[in-house]
């Protein structure tokens, strides 16, 4: 992802550290080319912000369900490619398509395997 953003920003000359590309900072960028760039950091944004919960359940997940938790990860982040493929064309919209659904089976999935992880840790055992 990082390197989609890289080429992006060599693609429409947004220079660090803009974040994002407007109208204001590159005028003679279409609208068009800001959106796409702009895609391009909000695919990969999103994708940072959601790391830190999705690493924190899959250990959690991990601890007591390993198997599943790889499974159920791996299903994420097969749906994060569909997502970010999808956002960076350049159309938000395209990011919720089918494959994307991979990432919150995966991803809720690993909160139902993390809490049945906790329970079964907090629980005494028979």
């Amino acid at each position: 992802m990082a390197f989609k953003v890289v080429k992006a920003r060599k693609e429409f000359k947004v220079e660090y550290p803009a974040l994002y590309a407007t109208k204001a900072d590159h005028p003679s960028l279409t609208d068009e080319q800001r959106q796409k760039f702009n895609c391009h950091q909000r695919a990969h944004q999103n994708s940072l912000e959601m790391l830190p919960s999705y690493l924190g359940l899959l250990a959690a997940a991990g601890v007591r369900h390993p198997a599943t938790s790889a499974a159920l990860g791996a299903s994420y982040l097969l749906g994060r490619v569909f997502y970010v493929q999808g956002y960076s064309t350049g159309d938000p919209a395209k990011r919720m398509s089918k494959g994307s659904a991979f990432m919150y089976i995966g991803i809720l999935g690993l909160a139902v395997t993390a809490t049945k992880a906790a329970v079964e840790l907090l629980l005494p055992r028979k």
